[in-house]
């Protein structure tokens, strides 16, 4: 397939949009996100359109940090929050 160059073709809608209508991620070839700016917001309003599924993740996020304490960038919950156990008492009252 011969794409011009500064264009990609969408994952999602598979279309062939300037780059400059994709957001920048540097895992992804030519830098940019797989899916178009409207895709990616379309995606992201559907996965949290079900509250259920956005609690469901958000604990699992809480999870997962927990676990793996060294793996994540504590900088921001330090500052917003003082220490990892006021954040965690911080998403326990959020999610009850």
């Amino acid at each position: 397939m011969n794409v011009p160059e500064g264009y990609k073709y969408c994952s999602d809608c598979r279309e062939l949009k300037p780059l400059d209508e994709f957001h920048n991620d540097s895992k992804h070839s030519q830098g940019k996100d797989r899916r178009c700016k409207d895709c990616a917001k379309l995606h992201f309003q559907k996965r949290m359109s079900d509250p259920e599924k956005h609690k469901a993740n958000l604990e699992k996020q809480a999870e997962w940090r927990a676990k793996n304490p060294d793996k994540t960038s504590h900088s921001w919950i330090m500052k917003k929050y003082g220490s990892y156990a006021a954040y965690k008492q911080y998403l326990n009252t959020k999610l009850s």
